[in-house]
C-alpha cells in the first residue's frame, strides 16, 4: 500500500516516528532535569564562574514568645498557623539578630519573617506587639 510516493511495511513508519517522538521526550526530560534546581538559582560571575544563590522564602509569623535562649539564640514561640508554610504550633526558632533576642521576654506577643532556606530557617525583623494578659 502506498501513500504520497511512500511504502508502509509492516509499520516500520509508524514504528519510527514514535521511536523519535520518544528520543525527543527523552532528551527534553533530560533537559528540563538538568536545569530545574527549585532551591537554588545558577548564575555566571564577572569572572565567568557559575555560582550558586540560594533560594529564600520568607512568612509572617505572629505569635507569643514562650522562653528565650540568649546563648543558644534560640525563643520558643507559640504562634499561629503561617499560610503556605505551616499549621499553629509551639516551636524554638533560632534567631539570629542578638540584639532583636535580647529585647525578647516571655509573655510578649510579636510578629516576625520566619527565613526558609533549603536547609535552615530563621526569625528575621521581630517587633513586639505588647504582652498579652
Amino acid at each position: 500500500m502506498e501513500r504520497r510516493g511512500q511504502q508502509i511495511v509492516g509499520g516500520t513508519r509508524v514504528k519510527l516516528a514514535l521511536r523519535r517522538a520518544l528520543v525527543a521526550l527523552a532528551i527534553a526530560a533530560c533537559t528540563w532535569a538538568a536545569g530545574c534546581h527549585p532551591s537554588d538559582r545558577r548564575q555566571t560571575s564577572g569572572t565567568g564562574e557559575t555560582t550558586t544563590t540560594p533560594r529564600v522564602e520568607r512568612y509572617r509569623l505572629t505569635g507569643k514568645v514562650l522562653s528565650v535562649d540568649v546563648n543558644g539564640r534560640r525563643a520558643v514561640i507559640d504562634h499561629q498557623a503561617i499560610p503556605g508554610f505551616m499549621a499553629a504550633m509551639t516551636m524554638s526558632y533560632p534567631v539570629g539578630d542578638r540584639r532583636a533576642l535580647e529585647r525578647l521576654a516571655p509573655g510578649q506577643k510579636i510578629t516576625a519573617d520566619v527565613v526558609v532556606t533549603a536547609d535552615s530557617l530563621w526569625l528575621e525583623h521581630i517587633a513586639i506587639l505588647g504582652t498579652k494578659p
